[in-house]
């Protein structure tokens, strides 16, 4: 008899085995990079409405009077919303009045 044994090529199965999960692995982090994507995208257009909201409610608190408005409102401002505990006193900060004056402007 001859010694001539071919080995069944175990090693095949097992890479076709690892191909199939590298290929699965692609997939997943291919999905994993578009929700990223659109995660961004979404916060994005959370902060250009979150700055036009702050426009808005700025202007509302200006017709009404802080202490008139709903508090529903108030959930999703930016600006910055006191509350003075000893007095109940409410007050309004947006961003536009506390934005800092650019360099090179008039001393």
């Amino acid at each position: 008899m001859s010694e001539n044994i071919i080995q069944f090529p175990e090693d095949r199965c097992v890479q076709r085995n690892l191909n199939g999960v590298k290929d699965i692995l692609e997939d997943l982090y291919d999905s994993m990079k578009l929700c990223y994507s659109t995660i961004e995208t979404i916060e994005e257009k959370i902060k250009e409405t979150e700055l036009e909201y702050d426009k808005i409610f700025t202007q509302y608190v200006k017709a009404r009077g802080i202490d008139n408005v709903e508090i529903e409102y108030l959930q999703y401002v930016s600006g910055d919303i006191k509350i003075n505990l000893e007095t109940g006193e409410v007050s309004y900060e947006s961003f536009e009045e506390t934005e800092e004056p650019e360099p090179g402007g008039e001393t």
